[in-house]
């Protein structure tokens, strides 16, 4: 199993009748019933081929930003959210929207469930690095303030969130 197959997991579940929602916004939105098994695979190879592509193409716009400027970035950032909206709209549209909510703790669990208990421990110790480093750059007065700043606070997160992930894992 992938590390994108841990992310995708999180953006599906079996409901109390054994049909899979797919809830595309994670938490934050509603969510779908997939009716079959062929529409969920072709949603998660989309969604592996989305993750692959922006793990190549978000570090060359970052480096594109830090080289010129970062108010590119907030260019980008809109314009991927909107890109993926619209597709979302269009993969969803013959779909039946469910009154069921996806929680936090659900999502997470999904997640954690598709990975080993080592793979949690070495995204949680590349977090708590990359959040060293920023520390690291605020404090050499190095880079970009706003580049400092969005580490610390992007990889802080993903350090709280693989810690909750570890101990879910273990109850």
């Amino acid at each position: 199993m992938s590390i994108f197959d841990g992310i995708i997991n999180s953006y599906f579940r079996i409901n109390a009748e054994g049909d899979t929602e797919y809830y595309p916004h994670g938490i934050f939105g509603k969510g779908y019933i997939v009716p079959h098994e062929e529409k969920e695979n072709e949603i998660r190879n989309f969604l592996k081929k989305f993750l692959f592509s922006s793990i190549l193409i978000i570090p060359i716009v970052v480096t594109i930003c830090f080289i010129t400027d970062f108010i590119y970035l907030l260019y980008f950032i809109p314009l991927l959210a909107v890109l993926l909206i619209l597709i979302t709209k269009f993969q969803t549209k013959d779909l039946s929207i469910t009154q069921n909510k996806m929680k936090w703790n659900e999502s997470l669990k999904s997640s954690a469930d598709s990975y080993s208990i080592g793979t949690l421990w070495l995204l949680l110790l590349g977090s708590i690095i990359f959040v060293l480093f920023g520390i690291f750059l605020l404090i050499s007065g190095k880079g970009s303030m706003l580049f400092k700043f969005i580490d610390i606070i992007f990889f802080g997160a993903c350090t709280i969130i693989f810690l909750k992930m570890i101990k879910l894992k273990h109850s």
